[in-house]
């Protein structure tokens, strides 16, 4: 189903599709309910206010220019591609998530709660966007295990990644 309810889109229940959401049906206040998508490619294009993806598998999001977040729950193998304007990406009860920045989003904050295997990818400074160059991109994976300890009257966790 892909049907306009008040401000929000609903995608459910695809499978093996492409959905692309041209600039002139997308306004900045819809809203984007994403669930139960299989092996499903979803473009919107133009600006929209958020993205919430829910128990989806092998499904991958392409936003131009989201003004909130884009929020995904219990997913597996998921890809988000933010092009112009992203300002955070909500991840939690997810397995293998990889979100594409560009230099025009790579300002984005990324929070994780439960997951495992998320890679964030995003073009080295002064790489351009477009490069197909592997060298020209980083992929870092977010930090699965963390270290706390007592420092004076508070705590202090780092990633295993950020030890010495």
């Amino acid at each position: 189903m892909k049907e306009l309810q008040g401000r929000t889109w609903v995608i459910e229940n695809q499978e093996n599709a492409n959905i692309v959401f041209k600039a002139d049906e997308v306004q900045r206040t819809h809203q984007f309910d994403v669930s139960n998508c299989v092996n499903t490619t979803i473009e919107i294009q133009g600006k929209a206010n958020s993205v919430a993806a829910r128990n989806c598998k092998n499904t991958r999001i392409k936003v131009h220019e989201l003004i909130a977040a884009c929020d995904l729950l219990k997913c597996e193998a998921m890809q988000v591609t933010a092009i112009t304007n992203l300002r955070s990406v909500v991840i939690e009860s997810c397995n293998q998530v990889q979100v594409n920045l560009t230099n025009a989003t790579r300002n984005c904050e990324v929070s994780t709660v439960c997951t495992t295997g998320i890679l964030i990818r995003f073009p080295k400074k002064g790489k351009d966007d477009n490069s197909e160059e592997p060298d020209d991109w980083a992929e870092v994976p977010i930090a699965e295990t963390y270290i706390t300890k007592v420092v004076d009257d508070g705590l202090e966790t780092h990633g295993l990644e950020g030890l010495d």
